[in-house]
């Protein structure tokens, strides 16, 4: 399901301290969406990590090129709005053994045909939609306003998506 808040997520896990302390080497974040530019996004994270731009010039130069830069290196690519498993398979292929990849997708399929551990993100409860509401206003959920309820549910009890991320360092 889209507008769920996976990508922010994803955006958030990777600015955490403990993120960034256990992924020495970077993070990369690439946006797949419905028509990627494969090459260019390999060649990103492959010349962020010191590769010769020159070395992905075609898809399959770039595929090789990337798992050449990945197998000593502890990463984490995080393949955002994946709509196909052929568009996140370069990536997978050329991981190195301590890199890692967090993958963010509406296709449950995606996360079938790769063998990846699921982490689904679903609507809010109206109790949960509450107490997140009141913990922005930090008080408690009787002390919200009778509207509360009626805001939780006009938004359809969704996690919000309007979040500010800065990732200092």
């Amino acid at each position: 399901m889209g507008w769920m808040g996976k990508s922010v997520l994803a955006a958030a896990f990777s600015c955490t301290r403990e993120a960034r302390q256990a992924f020495q080497d970077g993070i990369f974040w690439v946006t797949i969406g419905l028509n990627p530019d494969l090459v260019a996004s390999m060649s990103i994270i492959g010349t962020k990590l010191g590769d010769d731009p020159k070395n992905y010039s075609s898809k399959e130069e770039a595929k090789a090129s990337l798992s050449n830069k990945l197998p000593d290196k502890i990463c984490l690519i995080i393949l955002d709005d994946v709509w196909q498993v052929a568009h996140a398979e370069p990536f997978v292929n050329a991981l190195g053994s301590r890199c890692k990849l967090l993958i963010t997708t509406r296709n449950n399929d995606i996360v079938t045909s790769l063998g990846a551990q699921e982490h689904k993100i679903d609507v809010l409860s109206k109790p949960e939609a509450l107490k997140l509401l009141a913990s922005w206003y930090e008080q408690g959920v009787n002390s919200l306003p009778s509207e509360a309820l009626k805001v939780a549910k006009e938004c359809g009890y969704l996690p919000p998506r309007s979040i500010y991320l800065r990732c200092n360092g």
